[in-house]
C-alpha cells in the first residue's frame, strides 16, 4: 500500500496543480487595470518582478537561516538545547 502511494502521491498532486492553474483568472481590479493602460507591457512585467520576488525572499531568507544554523552547529557555537 506504501509504496503504490508513493508512486502515484506525485503524479495526483500534479494533476491537480495543473487543473488548479487552468482555472487561475485575474482579480477584476487587475484585469481592468490591463486592460486600460496604452503601454500594458512595463504594468505586466512589474506584476511579473514582485511575484518573483514575494516567492523568492521567503525560499532566500530560509536558505540564510539554515547555512547559519549548520555553520554555528558545525563550529560548536550553537548552545546546547
Amino acid at each position: 500500500m506504501r509504496d503504490t502511494l508513493r508512486r502515484w502521491f506525485p503524479l495526483v498532486v500534479v494533476a491537480f496543480v495543473l487543473i488548479g492553474v487552468a482555472e487561475v483568472k485575474a482579480c477584476p481590479n487587475c484585469k481592468e487595470a490591463v486592460a486600460e493602460q496604452e503601454n500594458s507591457k512595463e504594468l505586466k512585467s512589474g506584476y511579473y518582478y514582485s511575484i518573483l520576488m514575494m516567492i523568492g525572499m521567503p525560499m532566500t531568507l530560509l536558505g540564510v537561516g539554515a547555512t547559519t544554523v549548520v555553520r554555528l552547529a558545525k563550529n560548536g557555537s550553537l548552545p546546547e538545547m
